[in-house]
């Protein structure tokens, strides 16, 4: 796991309970408990639960069932005003919780619990009267404004749900922690738990349209090349020159293989789907830069030492770029380097065989920084269709069809950044 997706993870688990602690000392609802002691309250009976003491996920729902009640968000929802003028609580906090702690990235699980202990509410009082007796008068009042009770047709759909009887436990918890002076852990005590549940929940497969994938485990860089001569390319590698180059070329070309054989539909524009990938992977802590470089840059042979990307300077060449990115991996400030383009010269130019043998030497730096390459060919392919090399797969990949994605270019490219 990269460093920075822990750290990221416990830094946004500081700042949910940051929240929770500088609000939570309010009234609940005007019963005998403030806010953050009914949310204490809730996570200690879950931990005392026998069925569920030791699924976290449960623990961790039960403990931010209330959430929407606490998040600046909160502030925008409608207030819910009883007939006499009392207020009663906020509309749809559930949802704002659950929608809330989704963006944040937490398991589907946690953000199920969270976002229906109203709905168990109305569910329990539809099927067991003596519950719905034993609510305060607090809580049979705002049912009233939560929906009501559940018909039988809603009893039914709730039934098919494989997560109902850990809804309503979380839901008789939340009846139950209501009582002035009890001793329960701090919010403090929680942290290792929500920290554990979000890392392990960022860090499972996530899908994303048609694709499955996991945050990366170690640096990249992500080399995007035009103008790649996989004949000439290939008489290197069997000449043993280039053996990293050839490396990263062969593991690159069976994943752009396996993505080009791959059928996805479409449902936006692929500057948003683009969009989307880079936002859900910097909201997991994943630091992503990306270096463009001149139009043309490789018709003169690499210096020995490159020039600096600086803030003022103009788009850099293609050898300053990678000189840069292979930098911030080395130095840790970056967790995905991406380069687009290395535009290199045509085999028969002189600085051809230059300007491979500087790229293998430059890659072989990536080793320091525990990181490793993928390179792409630009132009709506990937390396999978042009070479042949010892690691990759013979198998041909058909060109990506254009109707799949405006932008052959950057598709593979944010390909590239959630392959691995």
């Amino acid at each position: 796991m990269l460093p920075s997706v822990e750290s990221h993870a416990r830094e946004t688990v500081r700042q949910l309970f940051d929240f929770i602690l500088a609000q939570g000392n309010t009234d609940y609802l005007g019963e005998r408990v403030s806010q953050l002691e009914h949310s204490l309250q809730c996570g200690y009976l879950a931990q005392q639960s026998q069925q569920y003491g030791h699924d976290q996920d449960v623990i961790l729902g039960a403990l931010l069932h209330d959430v929407g009640r606490f998040i600046p968000a909160a502030d925008s929802m409608p207030k819910m005003i009883a007939p006499d003028g009392s207020y009663v609580g906020r509309a749809s906090h559930e949802i704002l919780g659950e929608r809330y702690l989704r963006q944040l990235g937490f398991s589907d699980k946690v953000c199920q619990l969270v976002g229906s202990h109203v709905m168990a509410k109305r569910y329990l009082t539809a099927v067991d009267k003596d519950y719905y007796e034993g609510l305060s008068e607090t809580s049979k009042r705002t049912l009233k404004y939560q929906g009501g009770i559940f018909d039988q047709d809603q009893v039914k759909e709730a039934q098919k749900d494989s997560l109902l009887n850990a809804k309503l436990a979380v839901r008789k918890w939340d009846d139950e922690a209501k009582v002035p002076g009890r001793i329960v852990p701090g919010l403090l005590e929680y942290e290792d738990i929500a920290t554990n549940c979000l890392i392990a929940s960022r860090t499972r497969f996530h899908d994303f349209g048609s694709y499955r994938f996991a945050l990366p485990q170690q640096p990249r860089l992500i080399l995007g090349v035009s103008h790649f001569d996989a004949t000439a390319f290939q008489n290197s590698v069997e000449a043993e020159r280039l053996p990293t180059l050839a490396s990263v070329v062969g593991s690159s070309a069976k994943a752009i293989a396996d993505f080009l054989h791959t059928p996805r539909q479409s449902t936006s524009s692929e500057s948003t789907w683009n969009a989307d990938i880079s936002d859900l992977l910097l909201r997991r802590g994943v630091r992503i830069r990306i270096l463009d470089t001149q139009a043309e840059c490789t018709c003169t042979e690499p210096s020995d030492q490159p020039e600096r990307v600086g803030a003022d300077s103009e788009e850099p060449s293609a050898f300053a770029a990678i000189n840069e990115a292979i930098k911030g991996l080395e130095d840790g400030d970056v967790d995905i380097a991406c380069v687009a383009t290395l535009h290199l010269p045509t085999a028969k130019d002189p600085t051809y065989r230059t300007c491979l043998d500087w790229l293998d030497r430059e890659l072989c730096r990536l080793a320091s920084a525990n990181a490793s390459a993928m390179i792409v060919e630009r132009h709506g392919r990937g390396l999978g269709a042009t070479l042949s090399s010892p690691s990759a797969s013979n198998q041909t990949a058909p060109r990506r069809p254009k109707s799949q994605g405006e932008d052959g270019d950057l598709d593979l490219i944010h390909y590239a950044l959630i392959h691995f």
